[in-house]
């Protein structure tokens, strides 16, 4: 029984990291600026098609700062 707590507990704190990086990295893409780099990001994550950062580059700042949002929280479910 101890085993298997132990396994599980490590389970989770892998699946803790590794969604911790990640919203590190879109954390650290924000704080750059980088709207596009995290639209580009979730789209992957999210596995839907990945926006070429030219078509992302025409649209105005504040569709960006929207799609990115709402990426973000179909993601992580918050934000």
């Amino acid at each position: 029984m101890l085993i298997q707590d132990d396994l599980e507990r490590e389970r989770y704190e892998a699946r803790l990291k590794l969604q911790r990086d990640a919203e590190s990295r879109l954390d650290a893409a924000f704080t750059d600026g980088e709207r596009v780099g995290v639209i580009r990001l979730c789209q992957r994550r999210l596995n839907l098609p990945v926006a070429s950062k030219e078509e992302l580059a025409r649209l105005p700042y504040t569709e960006l700062d929207a799609l990115a949002e709402r990426l973000e929280k179909q993601l992580f479910g918050k934000r």
